[in-house]
């Protein structure tokens, strides 16, 4: 989420005291939010994570191969391997990088949605996704990467934005060649070491790449030179890691038993109707009617463009997952591995409901919003039975060393 972009906040969309109460209520909830990823990390370790910890705990010579034993590239089990140097042996140690980046996720994901829209009803929702998302509160209280995935993903994102922006001189502040050539070198950094975390983070690049060559058939422009120098520099740094994680390829049957196609279609489906096309038909439906800002033409053409790099990085991920699983050709249909578009959702939704004008259809839109995500929620289930994991592997464990 760039500034150059950014809604004028002298026309704030919403009246004083009704935006500090819901401001309040936001803040509130992501409060709450720190509270639950707090308390899950604190959960005993589950099968994964106990890999997790067997890795880490040896010597730092060993922590790579033991985490390709267990399918897993080794650069988020470094940082595991550095918090129980730090910490101890315990299980907060072990996800303590998880806990960092899923905080880092919350802070800059709000900050960045209230920065941008100025708008309270939009930081509602992110703020109630945080509180209520089971999977960001489990995969931050998690000792495996996806926490890191979606943090890095983030970073990524925002910085491959601004990159393309000055490719293709669409941004409001002209960028330099220097630095169009810096915020390419980091785009494809970037997108390195979020293959390095987890292979299955390239699916960003993959929505990147989408939204790239829609870009360029919409304004009918080509600047191959810069596009293919940022892909050649990240091929090479990911290149030495391919072979690295051939085994994934070696024993891809093994995830057959636990891919469950239809499972990531219906989440797919039901996110994509609820965060997309809920507040987009709100958002066309205000402009329609006259009712919305119409002001600020240059700010809504740079938000149309960052709602189609959101659409693509929510969608891509997961109808890829999708597509190569009924097609047969790898079966990997599990929703953590589309983890890396989850947190687009809710930025989509936040940032086209900063640009419904009319008050009623914005609150309308953020109601059913934040009302589905209450509704279909497991994070209320969790609490009562008062831990955020279902199974014991601690007794497992124990049963196993007596």
């Amino acid at each position: 989420m760039t500034t150059h972009d950014s809604l004028d906040s002298s026309t704030t969309r919403d009246s004083a005291l009704g935006s500090t109460i819901v401001i309040w209520i936001a803040v509130c909830c992501l409060m709450v939010g720190v509270v639950f990823r707090a308390t899950a990390a604190g959960d005993y370790l589950w099968l994964d994570e106990q890999h997790t910890a067997w890795a880490a705990k040896s010597g730092i010579a060993d922590v790579a191969g033991r985490a390709t034993d267990g399918n897993q590239t080794p650069l988020f089990f470094y940082a595991s391997w550095a918090a129980i140097q730090c910490g101890g042996e315990s299980a907060l140690s072990v996800r303590l990088p998880s806990l960092v980046c899923g905080l880092a996720l919350m802070a800059i994901v709000t900050l960045g949605v209230y920065r941008r829209t100025q708008c309270a009803a939009s930081l509602l929702v992110v703020s109630v996704f945080f509180l209520l998302d089971y999977d960001t509160v489990f995969y931050a209280s998690e000792a495996r990467p996806y926490a890191m995935i979606q943090l890095l993903g983030l970073i990524q994102a925002t910085i491959f934005f601004e990159w393309i922006n000055g490719v293709f001189n669409i941004a409001e502040q002209d960028t330099d060649q220097q630095q169009r050539t810096g915020l390419g070198i980091a785009t494809a950094v970037l997108a390195a070491i979020i293959f390095y975390v987890h292979p299955t983070g390239m699916l960003l690049m993959v929505a990147e790449l989408i939204f790239v060559v829609g870009l360029c058939l919409v304004r009918r422009q080509y600047p191959m030179a810069k596009l293919l120098t940022t892909a050649i520099v990240c091929a090479a740094l990911i290149l030495p890691g391919v072979m690295m994680i051939s085994f994934v390829w070696q024993r891809r049957e093994n995830w057959s038993a636990v891919s469950d196609s239809n499972k990531v279609f219906d989440e797919l489906a039901t996110h994509t109707l609820v965060m997309i096309l809920i507040p987009l038909l709100f958002m066309l439906l205000d402009r329609f009617l006259n009712k919305g800002n119409r002001t600020d033409e240059q700010g809504l053409a740079g938000s149309s463009r960052l709602l189609a790099l959101l659409a693509c990085w929510a969608i891509v991920p997961s109808l890829l997952i999708y597509s190569l699983d009924v097609t047969g050709w790898l079966h990997l249909a599990i929703g953590r591995y589309a983890i890396v578009g989850a947190v687009a959702f809710p930025i989509f939704a936040a940032v086209a409901i900063a640009w419904i004008g009319s008050d009623l259809w914005r609150w309308i839109a953020t109601i059913l919003i934040v009302g589905w995500s209450a509704y279909t929620s497991a994070v209320p289930h969790y609490l009562s039975l008062g831990s955020f994991r279902h199974e014991n592997w601690r007794e497992v464990v124990r049963i196993i060393n007596a």
